[in-house]
């Protein structure tokens, strides 16, 4: 192991690349250039036209759209490549999602893109570095993540075929935790159901109460 020098990480193997975001992939910020940006001329066209909400409510592919752009409003946007990753930089700061079709953008999301397979490890490392991009975001009317710093902050990268192992072992315990949520939720259903009905027969009269105690807590010593 390495010191990083870069206090949110800390040590890293010594292998890993330390480098600024902007050299991790093609670093490309959105576009919308027309005002009032609600200019109806601009929309209902055939591109499909993604804004920080859509990032913020994605949990990881953007695979819907609610708006569209027209030529005119394409003329005024930028498109990003199917497969970018994208992080909002403006009101809600560090939201990130993979694009999952081309798209256009607005310039309060930053994409970045690469051939490679590190677009999903980007993902994954943008993820969990939300806490990061807030602390170096700049207060105003609401906060903003300016492309400078964004593009500055550093990063530990490790070589490709890594990146691979790290993907599948993300993949692999993340399925089985979300295996067991999923088994949990079930079973907290079941017993809200229970605790209503449970209710509903004794406020009705379904259940005999007469004669009934609590039972005895037992006093741990």
């Amino acid at each position: 192991m390495k010191p990083s020098g870069i206090e949110w990480i800390g040590d890293v193997p010594e292998e890993w690349q330390l480098m600024k975001l902007k050299f991790t992939a093609k670093m490309m910020r959105g576009k919308f250039s027309h005002r009032p940006r609600n200019d109806a001329r601009l929309y209902g066209g055939e591109y499909p036209f993604i804004q920080t909400g859509d990032v913020t409510k994605t949990e990881k592919y953007i695979s819907t759209y609610s708006q569209t752009l027209n030529e005119w409003g394409y003329s005024v946007s930028k498109e990003f490549p199917c497969g970018t990753v994208v992080i909002t930089i403006s009101a809600n700061i560090g939201d990130i999602a993979i694009l999952n079709f081309n798209g256009c953008f607005p310039d309060s999301v930053v994409g970045f893109f690469s051939n490679s397979n590190i677009n999903e490890y980007l993902f994954y490392l943008l993820k969990s570095m939300k806490n990061v991009f807030i602390s170096e975001s700049i207060e105003g009317t609401q906060l903003n993540l300016n492309v400078e710093r964004l593009s500055s902050i550093k990063v530990a990268l490790p070589e490709p075929m890594e990146q691979l192992a790290i993907l599948d072992f993300i993949k692999t315990e993340t399925a089985t935790i979300d295996t067991l949520i999923t088994k949990y939720q079930k079973q907290i259903e079941l017993m809200q159901e229970y605790r209503t009905a449970l209710i509903s027969q004794a406020v009705t009269g379904k259940i005999d109460v007469r004669g009934w105690q609590p039972k005895t807590k037992e006093v741990v010593k």
